[in-house]
């Protein structure tokens, strides 16, 4: 019995030892670890109560046992009321029966102590739970420092993105007690680092090199950081486990970046500065190494730094610039390379450009090349370089009618790289590549014949990398003119919302014009009938056109009323004396309107009673004065508004197939627009566009 006392009085021992041992390392294992890295499935003060009831039973039922001997021992010695007994036997009961034990006795004793530990022992759980604080204070987590813009609120639309940092912060007024949480406000402020390009100019004054900076403006070329040939088996592996490439990026993203090796990125450098060296790099390349190098530098060694600093700050904006400037120096500095400069001093220089030029030779005009002063361009427009522009009758008419006369360069369709920009452009920057418009010859030197040209930012669209430089080309001039005369008020004024209601003749519809307005009116859901060759009755079916008829059949009209009775709206592409006359026999017995691309009362005075007659001049969509002859066309503030709305509803079109370009005849170069010319002359061009292009050959 002894021997088995013994034995269990050794185990009460080691067991609370080992309990204290573990109490005191996990304290000290947990001291300042968040609390997420916790992931028992007992909270810490859970585990924490467990131990110190291992610690403290021992010792209270060792303290019992030593009281109940106590009351023995007590009365072995002396004589005296069993009220002291009972006392003594009540302490070894609970902290009640202490207390009075040790007020009886007054601390003259040894049970006394025994009673003292067991009140003592009272205390030992919240003592020890009080050992284990939390602390809120801000912190580095895996949350702070995103990589993907999507994630961020303010930097979607970065596509070089680098690490964001989502800071909160509160008054002032709470760390200095003067008010409460619950009256505080809560600011949080993004800040982003991204891969840029930074263009320096560094001067040397007084023997002192100041590093200065020239804005600029780039952009990530689109075929860059893509994904190369990758190891399948790894792939496959990461896909089981983790559901897709993206889930396993999410957790792991520098790991997925290594696994899946990609193409460098690529930025690009769009300014044109006349402090820039002629033959300054625009192209920059960043290698998927080094994007990993310096995401484990931001992980491991600058993050948490950042995270301090920012919290600390008074002044984020300034703070964070600091931090992007530090850091840029510190990739200079770790690249070490040397990179040589080159003394400079401004030069003027003389720029001309090439353009055919309609000039009088022997009381006769020609189209001769020469070399004219670069345009520059106005508050809105921008400088293009040409890579195509369109042929249409109206540059063959007003040469051969000496419209324009001596010095005019013709040429209204083009298609180029932006350049330059007026101060005022918005809607492009340098580099897009547009399809825009001019009226080549009104104003002396300007025509999109030319290596040169100026496009109003509002009157140009962005080409889709969907649609070829020479299809676009055919459509500025055509479908602009087909959108004023369906819906602008001084001409035909078709409600766009009435639908299949609206009874259309669109009058020789294979015209660059006419294709344009059929599949215009097709995508309002108007009906549409139309005249042309029999040979491209397929084309226009593929356009929209509801009704197709052959322009040489004498019946015609007849068939065009037994089709649509109620003709309320024509459009003459054609514009000569026969076509508005014939046209308009067709209209409705209660009257409509006939629009007509060539204004002038000799072409409509023998039109129909019923017929109001209107014309349409897709120039008056800039916002000037326009003179053809003795016609005085003015600026129209409708007509710009309309075509502007055009412009920017026209790259989806175009891109989605809503509307597509007439096919184009391509001429390589200056030399043959001659060639074009004459074979408009020789009525060859039906159904197609003449269009030359410039890209690639001397002119």
């Amino acid at each position: 019995m002894d021997l088995m006392s013994s034995l269990y009085n050794l185990w009460e021992a080691v067991r609370t030892t080992v309990s204290l041992s573990s109490l005191i390392i996990l304290l000290a294992y947990q001291d300042n670890e968040p609390l997420s890295t916790w992931t028992v499935p007992l909270s810490l003060n859970t585990v924490v109560s467990i131990l110190s009831v291992i610690i403290k039973t021992p010792l209270a039922f060792t303290v019992g046992t030593c009281l109940g001997q106590g009351k023995w021992a007590w009365f072995s010695k002396r004589q005296g009321p069993l009220s002291a007994f009972v006392a003594i036997e009540e302490a070894g009961r609970g902290p009640l029966g202490s207390i009075i034990l040790m007020w009886k006795l007054g601390f003259r004793h040894w049970v006394c102590f025994g009673a003292g530990i067991t009140l003592a022992l009272l205390a030992i759980d919240p003592f020890l739970q009080g050992l284990v604080q939390y602390v809120g204070e801000m912190s580095q987590t895996g949350e702070i420092g995103a990589s993907m813009a999507n994630e961020t609120f303010s930097f979607k639309d970065w596509d070089s993105l680098l690490a964001s940092f989502a800071i909160l912060h509160t008054r002032e007024e709470y760390w200095s007690d003067k008010i409460k949480w619950n009256d505080t406000k809560i600011y949080a402020t993004e800040c982003a680092l991204r891969y840029c390009i930074q263009v320096y100019e560094p001067t040397m004054t007084g023997g002192k090199m100041d590093e200065g900076r020239i804005p600029v403006s780039f952009e990530r070329v689109s075929t860059s950081w893509q994904p190369k040939a990758t190891n399948s088996s790894n792939r496959a592996a990461i896909e089981h486990t983790f559901g897709s490439l993206f889930e396993y990026s999410q957790k792991n993203e520098t790991g997925c970046w290594r696994i899946i090796p990609r193409s460098d990125l690529q930025l690009m450098l769009l300014d044109q500065d006349a402090r820039f060296l002629h033959d300054i790099q625009r192209e920059f390349n960043i290698t998927q190494k080094s994007m990993i190098t310096m995401m484990r530098s931001l992980d491991d060694q600058v993050m948490q730094s950042i995270n301090k600093g920012l919290s600390n700050s008074t002044n984020l904006a300034a703070t964070f610039d600091n931090v992007a400037r530090l850091l840029s120096y510190q990739m200079r500095d770790t690249d070490g390379s040397e990179v040589k400069g080159k003394t400079e001093q401004w030069v003027i220089y003389i720029k001309t450009r090439k353009a055919l030029v309609v000039r009088e030779i022997s009381g006769e005009l020609s189209l001769i090349q020469e070399q004219l002063p670069m345009p520059r361009p106005g508050p809105n427009q921008a400088l293009v370089k040409v890579s195509t522009a369109a042929q249409n009758p109206t540059d063959v008419l007003c040469f051969d009618n000496k419209i324009f006369g001596n010095g005019a360069v013709l040429g209204c369709d083009f298609t180029g790289t932006v350049e330059a920009l007026g101060s005022n452009v918005t809607r492009l920057k340098v580099g897009d590549t547009i399809a825009g418009l001019i009226w080549g010859g009104e104003i002396e030197g300007q025509g999109a014949y030319s290596e040169y040209t100026l496009a109003d930012e509002k009157i140009c669209f962005k080409v889709p990398d969907n649609i070829p430089l020479e299809q676009a080309a055919t459509v500025p001039l055509a479908a602009t003119t087909a959108w004023l005369a369906l819906f602008r008020s001084q001409s035909l004024a078709i409600d766009r919302t009435a639908g299949s209601d609206v009874q259309l003749l669109i009058w020789a519809g294979s015209t660059s014009v006419g294709l344009y307005a059929v599949q215009i009116a097709a995508l309002f859901g108007f009906q549409v009938a139309t005249v042309c060759s029999p040979r491209h009755f397929p084309l226009l079916h593929s356009h929209g056109a509801k009704y197709i008829f052959d322009y040489k059949d004498p019946d015609v009209i007849q068939k065009i009323r037994k089709a649509l009775p109620d003709i309320k709206y024509i459009f003459d592409t054609i514009g000569s004396e026969s076509s508005s006359v014939r046209a308009s026999r067709a209209m409705s017995d209660s009257g409509g309107v006939l629009c007509t691309v060539r204004p002038g009362k000799e072409f409509t005075e023998k039109v129909t009673s019923r017929t109001k007659v209107t014309s349409v001049l897709v120039f008056t969509s800039f916002l000037k004065d326009h003179q053809l002859g003795a016609n005085l066309f003015p600026a129209s503030e409708e007509d710009h508004r309309l075509a502007s709305e055009f412009y920017e509803e026209l790259p989806q079109f175009l891109s989605e197939g809503k509307v597509r370009p007439n096919t184009p005849w391509v001429i390589n170069g200056f030399d043959g627009i001659p060639e074009g010319f004459q074979a408009y002359r020789d009525g060859k061009i039906s159904g197609y566009k003449v269009v030359y292009d410039f890209k690639g050959f001397k002119i």
